[in-house]
């Protein structure tokens, strides 16, 4: 279980990186819709470490998966349980985006989040069956 919540919080931060990477705002202020602004897009640090970064996400959920299929009382429903680790990156995109973005979020939009965070950890408790 240790390892699932390491390879849990390493996917977050992989995740929260990656979009915060990708949402800067001189990244996307070009044209993408030219091949000139495509080709900067391809060669800019920002984008190619971020798809890097997602690139290194679909690994980590492979091996959250794995992982999860190791764990007797996980094993019979490991891809559901890898989606519900890895929707808890939730949290740390919205931390990276305001902190590297700087980005300010509205009481609703927290609110929301709270709820989606409340959602997903209530669908961990198990159902008693």
């Amino acid at each position: 279980m240790p390892q699932l919540v390491a390879l849990a919080l390493v996917f977050s931060v992989f995740t929260a990186l990656s979009i915060a990477l990708t949402g800067n705002r001189a990244l996307l202020s070009g044209n993408l819709l030219s091949i000139t602004g495509l080709f900067e897009l391809a060669t800019n640090w920002r984008f190619i470490l971020s798809m890097t970064l997602a690139l290194g996400c679909r690994f980590i959920f492979i091996f959250i998966n794995r992982t999860a299929l190791q764990i007797p009382s996980l094993a019979a429903s490991s891809t559901t349980v890898t989606a519900v680790v890895t929707a808890l990156a939730y949290p740390a995109v919205l931390v990276a985006n305001a902190y590297l973005l700087r980005e300010r979020f509205t009481v609703m939009q927290l609110v929301g989040t709270a709820l989606l965070m409340t959602g997903i950890v209530l669908s961990c408790i198990p159902s008693g069956r």
